[in-house]
């Protein structure tokens, strides 16, 4: 996902819907969080991820106009 994202991010057609947007996430193995916290000089009883949804205050899909928004679901999808 975070590949697609990137390679949209600089298309002619989608660029200036994101100029100055920064991705806030990142998305780590179990094993990297794991040496994050050896990193931090914690030790771990356990380290397992859950998944869960992504939710964001405000209007969904509003930095893409309505004209675009199908475009944009065809480049994802494909």
């Amino acid at each position: 996902m975070l590949g697609i994202l990137s390679d949209l991010l600089v298309e002619e057609l989608w660029k200036e819907f994101f100029e100055g947007f920064a991705f806030p996430y990142g998305f780590f193995r179990a094993e990297e969080h794991a040496a994050f916290l050896v990193e931090a000089c914690l030790k771990s009883l356990r380290v397992e991820l859950f998944s869960r949804d992504m939710k964001h205050a405000g209007k969904g899909g509003s930095r893409v106009d309505k004209d675009n928004v199908a475009a944009a679901h065809g480049e994802i999808a494909n």
